[in-house]
């Protein structure tokens, strides 16, 4: 007699795993012979699988099912073998410019005495020459800005205006603007956020003000100090507030960023009667309540000089710099780097990796209301998921992929069994230094594989964005001490019966 799943049809079945994640999936092929043909012969599991295990979500559903499933096959072998193509060479034609950032593959550059202008360098391959640069003016002055080019959005931080006729200081705000025509955003039900009715008077001074946009999230973080401030996260569109943290006397908030689902993290120093501690902390955050929820908090190795060395540590979601323009012109991509991977880098010397469904596993998740917060001792979570390394270069991250100049460093938590593992490392990492009041002992599992370009030099810098036809790594030569890109080189990550060019 049949029992269970062996009495449903191929088709129940298959709708039925479809709700399962990528590892689930895998281990259902273990199961028997039927599950293993069941997995493998369904071309909706396998791209979930491919999905999974390269880190990425699938993105437009415009090109078939067999054909997607091909092309993030394709990339997951690039990714393994990490050969190398020259495609292209780039020269910025502006050098007036006294900032630099990217967005994703956009590069803005501020222009000097126009503090409403930005110049734009688009670097994704469906743009033309006449195309890829631009200058775009928006009728405010601002301190910082952030693009995101698959949502057409633009939000301008204006924080230190000038005072006005009547001697006084305007409030500062926060201005959501399409970066197509530059004009109030259609999706925001307001034109722009005014942070003095959330208690930030003006100011005639900001040490750093970072703006991150996730989804339908917008996490606004100001710092005078060496500390942040204020942490305020609002769902963009309706201009809701969700969470309002300030640094207190007890907590001191360094870096935050927010989640697509909804879920904010922050690292924070906690003061104790016996001395204080970092951890990460996990927030819920919920559109009908007055604070987000605390939901967990992860400690961090204790440090030997306390507060002052975690000054200089910054927090890195895995999404920031890689998702696929879709706007402007460009053609949709069928997949897209997601949020896996959170990295922490401390006192520029040692870098803490750790998976991001670490910090939302279902125990943390189980009751977003709950009046207590869970938390999790360093030896309790640590050693097995986290890996510190001793790293001086800043990574880019990539779903489970930290991308370093000379290397890449994979992070998936499980491969397919027919892949050869020649390069991951399953040993301990043991740490004794003068950073860590303690020895560190962590073993979350890696593949490091080597990228061909070699080192950076001093007036160089690295970035990543994910084309219409794969990822690309871009290097580029910068003016001496300024991190202002003079010329790039694109250079796409092809698997390895596509050798590199001359």
């Amino acid at each position: 007699m049949k029992w269970g799943l062996d009495r449903l049809s191929v088709e129940v079945v298959v709708e039925i795993l479809a709700y399962l994640d990528y590892i689930d999936l895998l281990s259902c092929r273990r199961v028997s012979r039927k599950f293993d043909f069941i997995v493998t012969d369904t071309l909706a599991l396998q791209y979930k699988i491919e999905l999974g295990m390269i880190g990425y979500e699938d993105g437009s559903a415009n090109s078939s099912l067999l054909s997607r499933l091909a092309s993030i096959q394709r990339e997951r072998r690039a990714w393994k073998d990490l050969s190398l193509k020259h495609v292209q060479s780039i020269s910025v034609p502006s050098q007036d410019w006294i900032e630099a950032r990217s967005h994703k593959d956009v590069i803005s550059g501020r222009i000097p005495d126009h503090p409403g202008q930005l110049d734009l360098m688009y670097l994704g391959s469906s743009f033309p020459e006449h195309e890829r640069v631009r200058r775009i003016e928006f009728d405010t002055r601002f301190d910082a800005h952030y693009i995101d080019p698959g949502q057409d959005l633009v939000i301008l931080a204006s924080l230190t205006q000038p005072l006005d006729a009547a001697g006084m200081r305007p409030s500062p705000k926060v201005y959501l603007r399409t970066l197509t025509d530059q004009k109030p955003h259609p999706r925001a039900r307001q034109s722009f956020i005014d942070l003095a009715s959330y208690g930030f008077p003006a100011t005639s001074f900001v040490r750093r003000a970072k703006i991150q946009v996730s989804g339908a999230y917008l996490a606004f973080t100001v710092q005078k100090s060496l500390t942040v401030e204020a942490i305020f996260v609002w769902h963009w569109p309706t201009c809701t507030i969700l969470a309002a943290l300030r640094s207190s006397h007890d907590t001191a908030y360094l870096t935050a960023f927010c989640t697509p689902d909804a879920h904010l993290l922050v690292n924070a120093y906690e003061r104790g009667p016996r001395g204080g501690g970092f951890g990460v902390h996990v927030f819920a955050l919920h559109a009908d309540a007055e604070a987000p929820a605390l939901l967990a908090a992860f400690a961090l190795p204790r440090l030997q000089w306390d507060f002052s060395s975690w000054l200089t540590c910054t927090f890195f979601p895995g999404y920031q710099k890689h998702a696929q323009l879709a706007g402007g012109g460009a053609a949709p991509a069928s997949a897209h780097p997601a949020l896996r991977l959170v990295q922490l880098r401390v006192d520029l010397q040692y870098t803490v990796y750790a998976l991001l469904s670490t910090f939302l596993s279902p125990a943390v998740l189980e009751d977003r209301h709950r009046r207590v917060p869970l938390r999790y001792a360093w030896s309790e979570w640590g050693p097995r998921g986290a890996r510190v390394l001793r790293e001086d270069e800043e990574s880019i991250i990539c779903g489970y992929k930290a991308v370093y100049p000379e290397y890449v460093l994979d992070f998936c938590p499980v491969t397919d069994p027919s892949d050869k593992d020649d390069f991951v490392t399953r040993d301990e990492t043991v740490l004794e230094t003068t950073v860590f009041a303690e020895t560190v002992v962590t073993r979350l599992p890696f593949r490091k594989v080597p990228l061909s370009l070699g080192p950076l030099a001093r007036n160089e810098m690295q970035l990543f964005f994910r084309d219409v036809d794969g990822p690309k790594i871009v290097r580029a030569l910068c003016e001496d001490f300024i991190l202002i890109p003079t010329s790039l080189d694109i250079y796409a990550i092809v698997p390895d019966e596509e050798p590199d060019a001359p």
